[in-house]
């Protein structure tokens, strides 16, 4: 071998200076490193390339260093080795020493990140980290994740839709527990009956959210993400709300990891153990206090609060919101109110003097998203409507009390007002809010409101139908005469196409919106027009022309053609057909519909249909009999004698005002009068 390679086998090579012993360690290969060629790695868009090569492949990988190196002699006859392009030199070594171990540039293999057995240019990745140390990029990469991608294109597009949402949001170092629990009473805030609750299983931070249906999990848990962060894993005890196709979708999205307690399992659920110390807290709060049964949703948010601000044992003795946020938090806004303790808040504008700039209201939780540090959740007891507000003060205290709204002399305020619900009793009806009756106890007869009309709400497609009261439908009697609300009437809907049964209190709503517009005309026909205008003109009511339009009760009012274009456009395309007036600046937009023939004389149909001259009217409530004889039809239709009764009443007023001279049948017109 010495003879082949020209070697002189006597040599020994020297020992390596100490000055040079850190080079040399570094040249020698780690357990980390491989002896292979730098991979070439885009940290946008190229893939990462296998760490192992085939060997189907070696004679395409660069050749070691070594055969890169032509050897010369010197004129002391030794051997010097030179590469062919110029390159740093290494520190001084002999050159007839043999390098048994090819150099090649060191690759480090990360064995613990996400990108594992995989390689990565250390050397070409310090730019995108300003130039950091390899070592320190290195560890970066160990304890981050690198998800996202972004294709690199010429063409560049506009992004409309995140291409990796779980970046977007905060992430949370934990699993979270999940559970809905039910209640017998409404909320008194939003008639909630029920309550989603999650926990961190780590940290034991507790949110609540109110909710009607279990159909609204989704949404409680997109709130909870926004307001703590991504969890990691979504425990829950597979109810069907809870493993959804849309659930499972937003999990998808974020890279939530989830699992479900088997079941009848209930302690597989960290929720089920931290909801029984919330309730259990919560119940000991409204017998303290002695707050309404409505007020449960807000016991619990104002639990799940406290618990998350009091230190724990089996946290260290620190408080869970501390160890999810890292953050020490502070309690100065428990301090200072009691839940459900009386306090006086700040009225805004009131009368001086018959108004005190205080009002009187409970504490019932912390403003945590409202105002500052130091803002409260009062309970009105007047309107039961939750208030928030930072300018109170505690009504307990003895020494500045407020005698306007705490009477002396042992007298008491009346209780707070409890929410009506569908099963209290109801002892009046008020139609509209300027009934000044000093009667309290107004009951609408049942009887009455047989034959009566009001207009639905608009349906899905818009059309708004007239419904009549066609009868009382006589279930429990018994409760019925103390109670209206229970009373159930059949009515018939747009002349008898459908029937539908609505309640006492909805009809009697119907009814006062149709009082506010007693009676509806509809119009016969255009009889002229005006214009052009301007907005100057005198005439001018917002558009360049005005119609002419007569009416069922004979009057001709001028009305915009904008409007009545608007809602009877057919209407309008046969007037400016009649009138030529189809290329005439503002009349042009009903030219289109005046070129179709035949479906213009269809929608010529429907427009009489509609503007029919004996169409019914009505006047709150009641149809108008057009003359005596229908008045009497529509008396044996209800069952009544409504219209009859009527006519009686004014008939005899006529023959007591001695209104008309009878002179006879058969006798002519006197002059100076005319038939009516």
């Amino acid at each position: 071998m010495a003879e082949l390679f020209d070697l002189d086998p006597t040599y020994v090579t020297p020992i390596i200076p100490p000055e040079f012993e850190v080079y040399e360690s570094r040249r020698r290969p780690s357990v980390l490193f491989v002896p292979e060629a730098p991979t070439d790695f885009d940290i946008e868009s190229t893939p990462l390339r296998d760490k192992l090569i085939d060997s189907s492949h070696k004679s395409s990988c660069p050749e070691p260093q070594r055969s890169s190196r032509r050897k010369t002699r010197s004129e002391d006859g030794r051997w010097n080795s030179k590469d062919k392009t110029e390159q740093p030199s290494p520190p001084p070594r002999d050159p007839n020493a043999y390098e048994s171990v090819p150099v090649v540039e060191p690759v480090y293999k990360n064995p613990s990140s996400a990108v594992k057995s995989r390689e990565r240019d250390w050397e070409r990745l310090r730019k995108y980290f300003a130039w950091l140390p390899k070592l320190v990029i290195q560890k970066t990469f160990d304890c981050t994740t690198q998800l996202a991608r972004i294709p690199m294109s010429a063409h560049l597009q506009r992004h409309y839709r995140s291409p990796f949402p779980a970046l977007n949001v905060n992430r949370r170092s934990e699993g979270v527990a999940t559970d809905t629990v039910y209640a017998d009473t409404p909320d008194i805030e939003h008639g909630h009956v029920a309550a989603q609750f999650y926990v961190g299983i780590s940290s034991l931070v507790s949110d609540v959210y109110g909710v009607n249906t279990d159909a609204q999990f989704l949404q409680t848990l997109q709130d909870n993400v926004r307001k703590r962060g991504a969890p990691s894993k979504l425990v829950s005890d597979r109810a069907q709300a809870e493993v959804s196709k849309a659930v499972k979708d937003y999990l998808r999205w974020l890279c939530i990891d989830d699992w479900q307690s088997e079941p009848h399992r209930q302690n597989q659920n960290p929720a089920e153990r931290r909801y029984q110390d919330i309730k259990r807290l919560a119940n000991r709060i409204l017998d303290q206090t002695g707050a309404p049964p409505s007020l449960w949703l807000l016991a619990l948010r104002y639990a799940s609060f406290v618990y998350n601000h009091t230190a724990v044992q089996s946290l260290g003795w620190l408080t869970p919101i501390q160890v999810l946020t890292g953050i020490t938090p502070d309690i100065s806004v428990l301090l200072r109110f009691a839940f459900y303790e009386k306090v006086y808040y700040r009225t805004e504008e009131p009368s001086f003097p018959s108004d005190s700039p205080e009002s009187i209201g409970y504490m019932v939780g912390i403003a945590e998203h409202v105002g500052h540090a130091m803002t409260y959740k009062i309970l009105n007891p007047e309107t039961n409507k939750i208030l928030f507000r930072s300018e109170i003060r505690s009504a307990a205290s003895p020494n500045d009390p407020n005698k306007r709204l705490d009477p002396s002399d042992g007298e008491e305020l009346p209780s707070p007002t409890v929410i009506k619900s569908k099963s209290d009793n109801v002892k009046s009806v008020v139609y509209s809010s300027d009934d000044e009756s000093d009667k309290k106890d107004v009951v609408v007869e049942n009887k009455d409101l047989i034959g009566r009309t009001f207009l639905m709400q608009p349906n899905e497609e818009g059309h708004v139908h007239r419904a009549k009261i066609v009868e009382l439908i006589d279930k429990h009697n018994d409760k019925t005469t103390n109670n209206p609300a229970h009373l159930k009437f059949r009515v018939s809907i747009n002349n008898d196409q459908y029937e539908d049964v609505m309640a006492y209190n909805e009809i009697l709503e119907r009814l006062e919106a149709d009082e506010e517009n007693p009676i509806v005309w509809k119009f016969k026909r255009i009889v002229s027009h005006q214009g052009p205008l301007q907005p100057d003109h005198p005439s001018y009511m917002g558009s360049t022309y005005n119609v002419a339009m007569e009416w069922e009760n004979g009057e001709i009012t001028p009305e915009p053609l904008s409007i009545i274009g608007a809602d009877d456009p057919v209407a309008c395309a046969i007037y400016a057909r009649d009138n030529n007036l189809l290329e005439t600046p503002g009349w042009k937009r009903f030219k289109s519909i005046a070129k179709r023939e035949k479906k213009l004389l269809r929608m010529i149909n429907q427009a009489k249909l509609r503007s029919f001259c004996t169409a019914p009217k009505y006047m709150y409530g009641y149809k108008i009999p057009k003359d005596y004889n229908d008045g009497l039809r529509l008396d044996k239709l209800h069952g009544n004698t409504k219209w009859a009764d009527a006519t009686k009443v004014e008939m005899d007023q006529l023959a007591e005002y001695k209104v008309f001279i009878d002179l006879g049948k058969g006798t002519p017109i006197p002059k100076g009068f005319q038939k009516i």
